[in-house]
């Protein structure tokens, strides 16, 4: 499957997204490359900074966003379990969090067969397979979060809100996720 953007953003180009593993949570492995990242049953030595996701098995992107229009993909590879975003960069890493705007991560998931839309209460999204890889757009002076089905020009969930501060992409991790392309 090749990797493009959709039509309606073909002016953007799209944004090189590398993970910050000083984020990760202990039990998730970023590769070498820090593109793909992976979750391990087995909880890694490494140091528990202030950065640190230490209960979510989450990981940020290294980048943060201040201004600009922004575009990334991830391929979840048949994974069931994951969630992707952005999230503020003073965003808590400490104890659990709960997915929604007011914790400042505007994000989807799909847990248990179903894909939502992170919010309180979480809303249900109309997908019923797995899109196996999905389209992050970030317009920051617009205040927009944009979800899509790389290849079908379809837009799953937009959240739309006023940023302050900088933004980085968040992953949640159960599936290994790789960034595309």
């Amino acid at each position: 499957m090749g990797w493009a953007l959709p039509l309606m953003l073909c002016p953007i180009s799209a944004a090189m997204v590398i993970l910050d593993p000083d984020t990760a949570h202990p039990c998730l492995l970023v590769s070498e490359n820090q593109r793909s990242v992976k979750w391990r049953d087995l909880w890694q030595d490494v140091p528990d900074n202030p950065g640190r996701f230490d209960c979510e098995t989450c990981v940020l992107g290294l980048e943060g966003f201040t201004s600009g229009q922004h575009y990334w993909e991830v391929d979840f590879g048949g994974g069931r379990t994951w969630a992707v975003g952005v999230a503020r960069e003073s965003v808590r890493r400490k104890g659990w969090i709960n997915f929604s705007p007011e914790e400042m991560i505007w994000a989807m998931d799909q847990c248990g067969g179903h894909f939502r839309a992170c919010t309180s209460p979480d809303i249900l999204l109309p997908l019923t397979v797995s899109p196996g890889r999905i389209g992050v757009y970030l317009d920051y002076e617009q205040g927009l979060v944009s979800f899509y089905q790389p290849g079908m020009e379809t837009t799953i969930y937009i959240f739309t809100t006023s940023f302050t501060g900088k933004l980085h992409p968040f992953f949640w991790v159960y599936s290994p996720i790789t960034l595309c392309p």
